[in-house]
């Protein structure tokens, strides 16, 4: 996981442009103003991204989800809390990068992947935080996951690539 500085720090085109609408937005401000959300500009990569709120005990809710997000995990997850998702050793992890992006006000990218004999698994993803009205707690989160294999699309695919990798079997 890697707390985002400047666009240069993320590969990923698509990723580093959003990151520079989210730091122009920011301007001089601690973080963006999430109220603000519909007018930033994430429309043409909404199919890759999940939109969150967080409550006041941090609790992430996501309250929208791109088409393309629910096709590669084959379920459609909006209006649920991000703690009653996933096996348990995948929940941590997230749980604990969203934590991340929550307590650090910082934008986080990482990629994760590997290579097995019908191709390479994994992805990439970006979580970008925006304030309230108060200007400095965070209460939404925008993340965008794209695998690093294009022709990966839905859940049977990453199946299909894991099924093939026994390490990967629990």
């Amino acid at each position: 996981m890697k707390l985002v500085q400047k666009q240069e720090d993320i590969p990923n085109e698509v990723m580093a442009v959003l990151f520079s609408v989210w730091d122009s937005l920011k301007g001089d401000d601690l973080l963006p103003v999430g109220s603000r959300l519909g007018e930033y500009g994430f429309d043409t990569v909404s199919a890759f991204c999940k939109f969150a709120q967080v409550d006041e005990e941090n609790r992430v809710r996501y309250v929208k989800v791109g088409d393309a997000i629910k096709e590669l995990y084959g379920q459609d997850f909006e209006g649920a809390y991000l703690d009653e998702l996933f096996d348990p050793w995948v929940r941590k992890a997230v749980v604990e990068t969203y934590e991340t992006c929550i307590s650090q006000k910082k934008v986080i990218y990482e990629r994760k992947g590997f290579s097995t004999i019908i191709g390479s698994v994994g992805y990439e993803y970006l979580l970008m935080p925006f304030c309230g009205e108060d200007g400095t707690s965070v209460q939404k989160i925008v993340s965008c996951l794209m695998p690093l294999d294009a022709k990966i699309k839905k859940d049977s695919d990453w199946r299909e690539a894991v099924s093939v990798t026994p390490w990967l079997k629990r």
